[in-house]
């Protein structure tokens, strides 16, 4: 028997090396298990186990046949520049909501490096976004292994299927590994926010707003984008300004939901809207009513906390925010974002002019509680396009959108 350690050629039968002391043992060449003195044939594998002959040298491997075959990992396959750049650019459109842009920097190759995560979860979340999430599914079910990503993705695409309680049982099952992890998390808020509108029970935004605290989004865009997904389910928004921002317009029941409209200085939208049937057109003793239900959108349908903006109020968001002209889920409207980095967003909703909605995706126009200072037909109003945003005095009989604010 050849000695594993020295190479000497002991006696058949003994323990140890006579040379070195090292014990001896038959070694399969195949799977590696330890064998009796004089197997020919390993009972494992059936590689061929023997001693050497004359043709080989001492020194080399018992083995005459079948030796064992190194199996060697190999490195994940590498973007190249002009990739790497595309992912990049990616995600610069995800996180303005803007999918279909951001699926034409990667839809050549996205699927080529199934091992990149931050490729492969820009490509899920576009896919959930752009009515793709059969792609997710079939990653899903064709799945070698568990990761996170692909649990995550799934997730994604049973909410964007609205098949919920399904996506709580992979959620479930990605706790039993991934409990804690900051993009599980993630997932979880954007489902709980789901559950919450589709079922209106505000234990799940209470969850998800509780969950929301301890996401670290440091240095992950993934993250980012969820966060910015799911910022409505705090339903109001400190932008750094005088006060706060509700997260959706009266009436809506998301961030993207243009809401009712209403004729300035009423609390109930209507079929029509004309000079004939407005409560305050040109009526002379209507003054600044931000915060009184009898005239006040915002109090009157969400409470006391609530109020309409001043015309003050609606120029502060004007003047000291950054204004992005984007897509919100399909919804063309603008991402002002406040001096501390938080935003809101505001659909384009056009108004209403008798019983006709008009400009909408185009012109964003939202009530003040404010009054016009020269012609008692006229209130204070935000109006915004692509190229423009200003407040201005507009006729009080159209309907127009309502955004809340808070003290």
């Amino acid at each position: 028997m050849i000695c594993p350690n020295c190479k000497a050629e002991n006696k058949d039968g003994g323990k140890f090396c006579s040379e070195c002391g090292a014990k001896l043992e038959l070694i399969c060449p195949g799977c590696g298990i330890v064998l009796k003195p004089g197997t020919k044939f390993c009972s494992e594998c059936g590689s061929k186990v023997g001693a050497p002959t004359e043709m080989s040298p001492k020194n080399e491997a018992i083995v005459e046949v079948h030796p064992k075959k190194s199996v060697e990992k190999k490195a994940p396959k590498e973007l190249s520049t002009f990739e790497r750049k595309n992912v990049e650019k990616a995600w610069e459109k995800i996180l303005d909501f803007q999918y279909e842009e951001a699926y034409s920097f990667i839809k050549e190759f996205w699927e080529e490096y199934p091992e990149n995560k931050d490729l492969t979860m820009a490509a899920f979340i576009i896919c959930c976004n752009t009515d793709q999430t059969d792609k997710v599914h079939q990653k899903f079910e064709d799945r070698e292994n568990d990761t996170l990503e692909l649990m995550v993705g799934e997730i994604l695409a049973l909410i964007g299927d609205e098949k919920l309680s399904k996506a709580e049982q992979v959620l479930e099952e990605a706790k039993n590994e991934w409990m804690g992890e900051n993009l599980l998390v993630c997932a979880e808020i954007l489902l709980k926010g789901a559950m919450y509108n589709q079922l209106k029970d505000k234990e799940y935004r209470e969850t998800a707003k509780s969950l929301m605290e301890i996401v670290d989004v440091k240095n992950s865009l993934i993250c980012q984008w969820f966060m910015n997904s799911c910022y409505w389910i705090n339903d109001v928004i400190d932008l750094g300004l005088s006060v706060k921002w509700a997260t959706c317009n009266v009436g809506a029941q998301k961030v993207e939901e243009y809401g009712d409209y209403f004729a300035w200085g009423e609390v109930k939208p209507k079929d029509e809207y004309t000079e004939e049937n407005s409560r305050t057109y040109e009526n002379k003793s209507v003054k600044d009513f931000s915060g009184n239900k009898n005239y006040d959108a915002a109090t009157a349908n969400w409470g006391d906390a609530w109020r309409m903006p001043t015309g003050k109020q609606m120029q502060e968001l004007v003047d000291k925010c950054e204004w992005e002209w984007t897509k919100f889920n399909g919804v063309q409207g603008y991402k002002v974002i406040g001096p501390n980095g938080n935003f809101i967003f505001l659909p384009a909703t056009g108004n209403r002019r008798g019983s006709e909605l008009g400009d909408a995706g185009s012109y964003g126009v939202y009530w003040s509680s404010t009054p016009g200072e020269y012609y008692s037909g006229y209130a204070y109003t935000l109006r915004f396009a692509s190229d423009d945003r200003s407040v201005y005095s507009r006729s009080r009989y159209g309907g127009q959108a309502v955004r809340p604010i808070q003290e």
